[in-house]
């Protein structure tokens, strides 16, 4: 990256994915807004509730762009690309609406940015993230950065030139693996996934669900069987874009949806449905299928 890259504030711009997130999309929006130069928040055809609480937002000077429909996180994450770009940043900082930014995140990614600045390989920095329902099972970092595999989406700082190099964020998917799928993009063009671990971004993933085994109590993480479609389908689909390039990370995916069915055979409520949809979107994975709005009707 160029010495001459901008490290400050104003050149940053966040948009934050919405929809249907009245109960946390204020506090999202308050703990950002102060960090970044410019702000913008795609809705995705919100119930009016939470288009109410957006127009208060707006209100306050907050930009909001409303969809008709439901275009998924990967096509609102690329709105924010072109907004950013009209606004002339140079950073897009990308939100999930149930996040919040620890006071000073912004400042301490953009501090780990212009101290790797010389590393010309790095592409993305992202924060430590700790699960908002267990604050306090959170350790101190032991170290100043890392690198990393892959990074979620919330709380990613991207410099706008990485959209010219690996391209925009894949529409394909919809909903879930769409930061897999370009963390893995930007790995395949040399990049490096870099972790501020010094930066705190507070989010939960999922609802949590206590069960009871052998005597031993555990916690799991419950998708809706929406959810699930997605999750396997957009599985079977990063098999077959990376398998080949990046074998070993595969193979762990692979590991991590064997136990979500497992789960949700063993733990969950309404298997026929949760088990039907991961199914379908097994099915539609081996075929291809990427009929996002014939899979929202169906979910």
């Amino acid at each position: 990256m160029s010495c001459m890259f901008r490290y400050d504030r104003d050149s940053v711009c966040a948009v934050i994915v919405s929809y249907n997130g009245k109960s946390t999309i204020a506090e999202t929006v308050g703990a950002l807004k102060d960090q970044v130069g410019h702000l913008l928040i795609v809705d995705n055809a919100s119930d009016e509730a939470t288009k109410e609480e957006l127009r208060l937002l707006q209100q306050g000077g907050i930009a909001v762009l409303y969809n008709e429909t439901n275009r998924g996180v990967a096509s609102a994450l690329n709105q924010g690309i072109d907004y950013a770009r009209s606004k002339d940043a140079a950073w897009l900082l990308t939100f999930d609406q149930d996040s919040v930014a620890a006071p000073g995140m912004v400042e301490r990614l953009l501090s780990c940015a212009q101290e790797h600045r010389s590393d010309t390989s790095f592409l993305l920095v992202s924060p430590a993230v700790i699960d908002r329902r267990f604050p306090h099972g959170s350790t101190p970092a032991e170290k100043k950065h890392e690198y990393r595999y892959t990074a979620i989406t919330s709380g990613n700082l991207v410099p706008l030139e990485v959209y010219d190099r690996v391209g925009a964020y894949n529409d394909r998917l919809f909903i879930d693996s769409v930061d897999f799928d370009f963390s893995l993009r930007i790995r395949e063009e040399g990049g490096k996934i870099l972790r501020c671990c010094e930066a705190e971004l507070f989010h939960a993933l999922g609802n949590m669900k206590e069960v009871r085994l052998l005597g031993l109590t555990f916690r799991l993480t419950v998708h809706s069987p929406f959810r699930k479609y997605f999750i396997m389908r957009n599985h079977i689909y990063l098999l077959k874009r990376f398998f080949f390039s990046f074998p070993l990370y595969c193979l762990r995916k692979q590991l991590d949806i064997c136990n979500l069915v497992f789960q949700t055979i063993l733990f969950e409520d309404n298997k026929r449905t949760n088990l039907r949809r991961l199914w379908t979107g097994f099915l539609d994975g081996i075929a291809g299928n990427f009929d996002n709005t014939g899979s929202i009707t169906g979910a």
